[in-house]
């Protein structure tokens, strides 16, 4: 039978292997706050490392601090985000190229968010992985429900394949029976994260496995 030092020291090793084991390693990506001086001017084309795909209208380094016209927080301290605009059911969309490992599991995490004060506050979105480019392969959708402010939004996604993935973020149109602002819509996106997500180890598990072993039997 395990003594009360031994059972602890175990406890102690197995919480400490899950945390370690369990912990996201971030990848990086390209202008991932929309910050960069490259992603300032036109409308409509995303900076470096972005690009858009059937987009009716889009903008690029909007201000979003608070007292500007959008009336905004920030997602991650920044004063940019990108926003992209359509009409009625069109489609809208932002996407980044990423190199992905077959075998492993990745979140992709995106802050979503409206103004609180301008029109057209009525907008559905997807934040999706897709293969090179399509089929999807992984989503998250829903309807925007934070104003002035932005909430994030996960999707998982472990490939079958190594290769190129799209990592990226739709406005998909208005809210059918809203009819606000002629049935257009504009989405904010702000703080793209990309991260691995490990398994527990082994140790970790069998460590788990042995205590809950122990303390059925005594």
């Amino acid at each position: 039978m395990l003594s009360k030092v031994m059972k602890s020291s175990l406890v102690l090793c197995a919480a400490s292997l899950l945390t370690h084991t369990t912990s996201a390693a971030s990848i990086p990506l390209i202008d991932n706050s929309f910050e960069n001086s490259g992603f300032a001017g036109s409308l409509g084309v995303p900076g470096t490392g972005w690009f858009t795909f059937s987009t009716t209208f889009s903008q690029k380094g909007i201000l979003v601090d608070p007292g500007t016209f959008w009336n905004m927080s920030n997602a991650d301290g920044s004063n940019a985000a990108y926003s992209v605009q359509v009409n009625e059911n069109d489609g809208g969309s932002i996407y980044q190229a990423v190199n992905l490992d077959a075998g492993v599991n990745y979140r992709f995490t995106v802050g979503v968010g409206m103004s609180a004060t301008a029109p057209k506050n009525d907008g559905k979105y997807a934040v999706v992985i897709f293969d090179n480019f399509f089929p999807q392969q992984a989503v998250t959708n829903g309807i925007v429900d934070t104003r002035g402010g932005f909430t994030d939004v996960s999707v998982d996604f472990m490939p079958t394949t190594t290769g190129i993935y799209h990592v990226g973020m739709r406005n998909l149109g208005y809210v059918p029976g809203t009819g606000a602002d002629n049935n257009q819509s504009t989405v904010f996106f702000d703080n793209a994260r990309l991260t691995v997500i490990p398994e527990p180890s082994a140790l970790a598990i069998g460590v788990v496995g042995l205590l809950t072993i122990r303390r059925r039997r005594g």
